[in-house]
């Protein structure tokens, strides 16, 4: 049996432990410091850039179907009490074809890798696995990551004649190293459970704010 002395140790020790992995965890974080004014001011710049890149001359419009969640995610990425959900998590934003996800979520990331040195890196679920192949999952473990469309890849693919499934295993492994990940879905939460499993969907819900856009489509006919 250990002696009281040895247990008292190991308790220090995991204590001690505990405390850096939590430091860690708040590390991983830094507040965006601008008033709400001048975020939107930002935001609005940052999401006509992203209209303009996919050659749409109008402006993005904040209304009453986004106002509150651009509002809400201002708190956020300041690190404030007043967010909807967890400050701890990341956001995957749902809804259907057109409603503002990827403008809304790619503007406000991009705006935080301007205003902290959190580089967000932004990539189309498409990409993604070719570029795991290609470059190595390790590459994507860790650092801040935005995935754009997830579910409308290929749930696996064939390297060299073994079927892999990049997403799942990536997901699995930030999950597991407790990585900061952003996502966009045209499917709902329970369409995704069905394309990845599970297992997957029960750690989406642990990683993520899962938060629904509603709405007409902005895309200009």
């Amino acid at each position: 049996m250990m002696e009281k002395q040895s247990i008292i140790t190991v308790m220090r020790q995991l204590q001690a432990e505990k405390l850096k992995v939590e430091d860690e965890m708040k590390n991983r974080r830094t507040a965006i410091t601008v008033s709400y004014e001048q975020f939107i001011e930002l935001f609005y710049i940052q999401a006509n850039i992203c209209l303009r890149k996919r050659n749409e001359m109008h402006d993005f419009v904040i209304d009453k179907d986004n106002k509150d969640l651009i509002e809400d995610l201002y708190f956020y990425f300041s690190l404030n009490q007043r967010f909807s959900g967890s400050l701890y998590k990341g956001i995957l934003l749902t809804g259907s074809y057109g409603v503002g996800k990827s403008i809304i979520l790619m503007s406000c990331s991009k705006i935080c890798t301007c205003l902290t040195n959190k580089n967000i890196t932004i990539v189309h679920s498409l990409n993604l696995a070719q570029f795991i192949n290609e470059k190595d999952i390790g590459y994507y473990v860790q650092r801040p990551l935005l995935i754009d469309d997830l579910g409308k890849e290929s749930i696996s693919m064939k390297v060299f004649g073994t079927e892999i499934r990049p997403i799942v295993e990536l997901l699995t492994q930030r999950y597991d190293n407790g990585a900061w990940t952003f996502a966009t879905s045209n499917n709902s939460p329970k369409s995704l459970a069905d394309f990845y499993g599970e297992t997957i969907n029960e750690r989406m819900k642990t990683m993520f704010n899962i938060i629904e856009i509603e709405g007409p489509s902005r895309r200009e006919q």
